[in-house]
Order: structure tokens, then C-alpha cells, then sequence
């Protein structure tokens, strides 16, 4: 009998999990959802980070809930990629409790920190293979952390929209997965912003200059405050660019330097946009993403109509997309550095 006991303890001490945070961060690389969500993915490369005390406060800033304890330590991001070793979207396991049962679910989202989809990678209710999942999925392909925020917000009127009763124990997984994605995108951008933000700078590099990994390197570029204040001088206060903002990087090739990438954000009114900007050694614009779409077609156009020219001084610009190139060049020039 002692016999027995004695090796039903050990037993029972191997199989426990040995802190409350082993029961969170115990996945599986998600091999058959990234396959799945990314059906033209070659493989993908991990990024791995441990997500601490500080970056749980600043995601508690960014959400309406806290992260559980047990939510920290070490996780990974996942990048697939294409044939040309292109950056296709990011994708997270994230594990959530429901009821009292543990569901891992895998999120891809773009680079931009939308949503593309959702599967669970281990569930055994059949909620996570309802109806109300899949239209649950629809509803959130697209949308960022601002746009999800609602939908928990007024659970009710969301349950209603894809047809899910209150008390059913589908709507427990359907505030389980919204709690879950906005967890995922706030995580994810916190706790993995520089990475994303090269994956962001390679693909475009890859868009406008055809070069792919491992065919260039990317180089931090020190923005100065001598060329801010310049600039500052320059155009006395009149520009859209929140110079604060304004990350740069060198391209190179064979260790020479062939074109920069400027992430940056911008005012629109009372709102702040990101976008990023590709840069010829001459100065000549080769490319602009917008972060999130355009606010409007004409300020579409008025980037769009940048691509191709060059803005070496404040007297070429005549409208503040331009003067925003003109600003972006100047502080990212090598003369300048």
C-alpha cells in the first residue's frame, strides 16, 4: 500500500504543471494552422520573447482587462513566409480558459495588427466548431484592437448579430475568443514592435525593389535632434509629421546602401497615422504604405502622386504630403546622420 501510494505522489508531481504559468505557455507550434491560414507559405521562422511585468502593464493600458499572472513569461510569434523568404503575416497560440476548460487558439494577423483568422488548436466543446465560430471569425477578419473593442463592450448586441444565445455555451467562447484577440494584438504589438517593425521594412523593400531575404540587411539609422531642429527651422512648425516618431533604416546590399525605410506617424486633424516610406539614395520616393488604409481617396492620391519624385528643399512642396517628404528626407539623408 505504501508502495503504491508512494508512486501515485510521484506520479501525480511529474504530470503537475510546476508553476500556474505551465498551463498558458505549454503550446504547439501551430504547423497545421499556419499551413491552413497561409496555404502559400513555405515554412515560417519563430521569434521568440518573454512578455514580463512591463510589458503586461503596458497592455493593461491598451485593454479594458488585465492579463492573468499566469499569462507571463516566454512566447512566440510565428512568421510565415513565401518562396522568396517574404514576411506573409504573423501568427500567435494563445490559451484561454472556458468554464473550466483550457482551448488553445491560433490568431494570424497582418502586419499591420489586423486580424485574418482564427482556429483552435485544441478544443474539445463543440462551441469551437459551431456556426457562431465560423461567423464570429468573419466578423473579426479586418479588424484591428480599436474595432474589437466594441463588440466585447456590447457582448449582448454582438451575440445577437451572429445569432448566439446569452446563456448558450456558445457565447461563453465567443467572449472567450474576442478577450483572446484583443489580448493577441495588444501582446503581440508591445511585446514584439521592433521585430514587426522590420518584417514591415522587408516586405517593403521586397514590394518596390524586389529584393528579398537574404539578399539585403537592414540598418538602424540615428535620426538626429541637429537634423530635426534643422528641419524644424526649415518649415517653421508646418508639417504633418510627429517628428518624435520617426524611426529610419538602411538598406543594404553587399554592405553598400541602396534606398531607406522611414516609419513615421502623421496627423490627420486630431488623429495620428502611421506609415512607412521607401527612399532612393537620391532622394527620390520609391514607395508609401499607409498602416491602415487611407483616411480618404484624395489623401490617397496626394501620396500616391509622390512616388517617383524628388523633394531636396521647401520651396518644391506645395501641398503637406510633400513637405512630408521633404521632412523624411532631410532628417534620414546620410548628410545629415
Amino acid at each position: 500500500m505504501k508502495y503504491v501510494t508512494l508512486v501515485g505522489m510521484l506520479a501525480a508531481m511529474l504530470l503537475a504543471p510546476q508553476n500556474g504559468s505551465a498551463a498558458f505557455c505549454a503550446l504547439r507550434d501551430p504547423v497545421q494552422a499556419i499551413n491552413s491560414l497561409y496555404p502559400d507559405s513555405v515554412g515560417y521562422k519563430s521569434i521568440v520573447r518573454s512578455i514580463g511585468a512591463d510589458t503586461r502593464a503596458a497592455v493593461d493600458d491598451r485593454l479594458s482587462f488585465t492579463l492573468h499572472f499566469n499569462e507571463l513569461g516566454r512566447h512566440t510569434l510565428y512568421v510565415p513566409v513565401d518562396d522568396t523568404q517574404r514576411p506573409i503575416g504573423i501568427v500567435h497560440v494563445r490559451s484561454e480558459l472556458v468554464g473550466r476548460s483550457l482551448v488553445e487558439i491560433t490568431w494570424s494577423m497582418s502586419l499591420d495588427y489586423e486580424i485574418v483568422g482564427m482556429e483552435f488548436q485544441r478544443c474539445r466543446s463543440v462551441a469551437c466548431r459551431s456556426a457562431a465560430i465560423s461567423q464570429l471569425n468573419e466578423l473579426l477578419r479586418g479588424k484591428t484592437l480599436a474595432e474589437i473593442e466594441p463588440l466585447l463592450a456590447k457582448l449582448p448586441a454582438t451575440l445577437k448579430q451572429i445569432g448566439v444565445d446569452v446563456d448558450s455555451q456558445e457565447a461563453a467562447m465567443v467572449e472567450a475568443s474576442l478577450r483572446s484577440a484583443m489580448k493577441t494584438l495588444a501582446v503581440t504589438e508591445v511585446g514584439w514592435h521592433e521585430d514587426i517593425g522590420d518584417l514591415q521594412s522587408r516586405a517593403l523593400v521586397n514590394e518596390y525593389l524586389g529584393l528579398a531575404d537574404p539578399d539585403f540587411e537592414l540598418q538602424r539609422i540615428a535620426v538626429t535632434a541637429d537634423a530635426l531642429l534643422a528641419v524644424g527651422r526649415e518649415l517653421n512648425g508646418d508639417t504633418i509629421v510627429d517628428r518624435p516618431s520617426i524611426r529610419a533604416q538602411a538598406v543594404l546590399r553587399d554592405g553598400q546602401e541602396v534606398a531607406r525605410v522611414v516609419h513615421a506617424r502623421w496627423r490627420d486633424g486630431d488623429d495620428l497615422h502611421r506609415f512607412r516610406w521607401l527612399i532612393g539614395n537620391d532622394g527620390e520616393i520609391l514607395g508609401i504604405e499607409p498602416q491602415r488604409p487611407w483616411p480618404a481617396s484624395d489623401v490617397e492620391s496626394s501620396f500616391e502622386f509622390l512616388i517617383g519624385e524628388t523633394y531636396r528643399d521647401k520651396e518644391s512642396c506645395g501641398s503637406a504630403a510633400e513637405l512630408a517628404a521633404f521632412e523624411l528626407t532631410f532628417v534620414t539623408a546620410p548628410a545629415n546622420r
